[in-house]
């Protein structure tokens, strides 16, 4: 047998008492015994001894499943750690499409379709968290046409230094409707041809419709609602209080030291509730397709508040752990991963301590 050398592309977890070994590339699994546990130390080491029958066997099985190469795998190049490789290389699709006609595909699809409904949908479409509730008034869409689009582009902009000048109730009201609101009503394409609604309509896209960020609002300064920690009811169009205000030192701790958001009016985390996605997309590319998503609604966000005169800063970088202590978030099914400032201030992407220090 000519010499073997170990595919990259693996971990191993212990569980239940078993080796299990993940070959991510291509998305198989399996359980090791002993010897081939050990089998595979050695070709790690560069110390595999010399094949007796029974090793002989061990390794052409290996062999066999892609767990050993004949030649050594090449080494990639990649400036970020193991773990984001693995989501990289991990949640590619590597099966080829067996189908030979979009008729075949249809059928797949729609079979598909209808055992993810049957069998694992949840009941509830919404999230409603426990909590005084608190309606917010009708959204003033009218607001929305202060701007043309092309100025709106023209007009956004981060921007890194906040005033603390308060928001209006009602701009409030507008922003989270139109981003994250049930903007549209019913979807009437489905009902048109018949079908069951499983998702919702919004003004950003989803990957099914399923939307599963959810939006944590926290206020500061808002006219006529009382600073806190709000989750909004898209179903009911208002907000629950689930924790006290935050200080502008607590939200820059959250955004890992960031003060760019002090002085902000108020800012939204986006949460996501996985299971929203889960029971339709059960395999792991599906966070590339949340994470898609909560550009999109960062991005509505955004323009919506530039239409409306509004500022706005946000960042990805936050103490995950800390935010979900905060947003009282179960902790693993639901993660925030996004965090949207909005307010009043000085039209600037250049944080004000950034040029006091320069200009010493």
């Amino acid at each position: 047998m000519p010499e073997l050398h170990l595919n990259t592309d693996l971990f191993f977890l212990l569980k239940d008492k078993n080796v299990i070994l993940w070959d991510y590339k291509n998305h198989q699994q399996f359980t090791l015994t002993p010897p081939y546990f050990e089998r595979l130390l050695a070709h790690s080491g560069g110390e595999a001894q010399e094949n007796t029958q029974e090793l002989a066997a061990i390794d052409q099985h290996l062999l066999d499943e892609g767990i050993l190469l004949t030649q050594a795998p090449p080494e990639p190049v990649w400036q970020w750690d193991k773990l984001s490789y693995i989501f990289h290389i991990g949640t590619r699709n590597v099966i080829d499409d067996a189908h030979t006609s979009t008729a075949d595909w249809l059928a797949d699809y729609i079979a598909g379709c209808e055992e993810a409904v049957e069998e694992r949908m949840p009941s509830e479409s919404f999230v409603r968290r426990e909590g005084v509730f608190t309606p917010l008034p009708s959204p003033n869409l009218e607001s929305l046409t202060r701007l043309s689009f092309l100025e709106i582009l023209k007009e956004r902009q981060t921007i890194r230094n906040f005033e603390g000048q308060p928001v209006s109730l009602e701009a409030l009201s507008t922003l989270l409707f139109a981003t994250f609101g049930l903007f549209h009503g019913p979807w009437q394409d489905l009902t048109d041809a018949g079908l069951r609604e499983v998702g919702v309509r919004k003004t950003s896209p989803s990957g099914g419709g399923l939307h599963p960020n959810e939006a944590y609002v926290t206020i500061h300064h808002v006219s006529g609602i009382e600073p806190g920690i709000y989750h909004y009811d898209v179903e009911r169009h208002g907000i629950v209080r689930v924790n006290e205000a935050l200080t502008d030192n607590q939200v820059a701790a959250l955004c890992m030291g960031q003060p760019f958001g002090n002085g902000l009016a108020f800012g939204v985390f986006l949460v996501t509730y996985f299971g929203k996605m889960w029971w339709k997309y059960p395999h792991s590319r599906g966070y590339r397709v949340i994470l898609l998503d909560a550009g999109h609604l960062s991005q509505t966000f955004q323009l919506v508040a530039t239409s409306l005169g509004i500022m706005t800063w946000m960042t990805a970088n936050i103490h995950d752990v800390n935010v979900s202590s905060q947003l009282k978030l179960e902790g693993v099914h639901q993660a925030p991963i996004h965090f949207l400032a909005a307010g009043y201030g000085q039209k600037s992407g250049v944080y004000q301590g950034v040029k006091e220090h320069f200009s010493k």
